[in-house]
């Protein structure tokens, strides 16, 4: 018989190594840091772009919970606003998933938000992307052993499930942190699929001011950068889930491809859409925020005439 040898330890001067959701912690440290020394110059890497999501108003800035593709009563002053437009808002939710990485051991991660901006097409952020694909000699393929999928449903209390998978790189934006994805039209679990949103190619006169909101599935704050008590009276320590994320533009700067919103979001809303509220159209493309500060979206009426989603078959209004 042969006596296994018996496990030796650590050392006490020998730290084990850090756990992914703490290495994000740190990168995304780093991240904030960039953005307070550079500004909007800072050169992020993807990692430090990820979860980078921010609650910028500690007030009036609810996440609702979005269950059976309804969403509970807002507080004021979102009420009277949000269930005039509860019909529109119901429309759009469905077509907005959790995109998630299986690694073949039954379980799934969470890495982002997409929604449908055509039959078989997702748009997400390129951040996201990266997680589970890679540049392969001018060509985006997926990683070895990595499944991505987006679920349409995954919300608060209910086991029900959406999910499709992703099966194809369409593209990724050279300067913009945006990519397509096509999915697949069969549900694992038999599901069927939403239909795709109509992005705006004409904003209205001036964003600027204008209720807005977003739906996504907002994580935990990875880089403990927001105080806990903000995330428990915002969020409830509830967190990937569907939701639904009211607040206003900020800032358009006028033939520029990105503006700033004060939706509160977190890390996860990466890839969430930004939606008009009294015109029910997407215009924007959420991809990262800055605590207290702004949150960004790319201003997706700038990319009516872009050959990548001309090509994609993305829907404009």
């Amino acid at each position: 018989m042969v006596i296994p040898p018996l496990r030796q330890p650590a050392a006490p001067w020998e730290k084990p190594a850090p756990r992914p959701e703490e290495q994000l912690l740190q990168a995304g440290t780093r991240g904030l840091r960039k953005l307070e020394q550079e500004g909007d110059a800072a050169n992020l890497s993807d990692v430090e772009l990820l979860g980078l999501e921010a609650v910028v108003l500690l007030v009036v800035r609810p996440a609702l919970f979005v269950t059976g593709g309804d969403f509970v009563s807002p507080p004021a002053p979102w009420g009277a606003l949000l269930d005039q437009q509860r019909a529109s808002i119901r429309r759009i939710a469905p077509s907005v998933g959790r995109i998630e990485v299986s690694f073949g051991f039954g379980e799934s991660q969470m890495i982002g938000t997409g929604f449908l901006v055509a039959p078989d097409v997702v748009m997400t952020n390129r951040h996201v992307v990266k997680n589970f694909s890679e540049l392969d000699q001018g060509t985006w393929r997926f990683m070895g052993g990595m499944t991505p999928a987006i679920d349409y449903r995954a919300e608060r209390g209910s086991t029900a499930r959406a999910s499709f998978q992703l099966v194809e790189i369409l593209a990724v934006h050279d300067s913009l942190d945006l990519a397509l994805v096509r999915v697949s039209s069969e549900a694992t679990h038999g599901h069927p699929a939403p239909g795709p949103l109509s992005l705006t190619s004409m904003p209205s006169e001036s964003l600027v001011g204008r209720n807005v909101y977003v739906i996504g599935y907002p994580a935990s704050d990875n880089q403990g950068l927001t105080p806990p008590q903000v995330l428990r009276d915002i969020f409830g320590s509830v967190y990937q889930v569907k939701r639904l994320q009211p607040g206003k533009v900020l800032e358009v700067e006028a033939g520029q491809p990105i503006f700033t919103h004060d939706c509160s979001t977190l890390g996860g809303n990466s890839g969430s859409c930004v939606v008009d509220l009294e015109t029910g159209r997407v215009i924007g493309l959420h991809f990262r925020g800055h605590y207290r500060h702004a949150n960004y979206a790319v201003a997706l009426w700038q990319l009516a005439d872009d050959p990548m989603l001309k090509s994609a078959g993305v829907r404009f209004d």
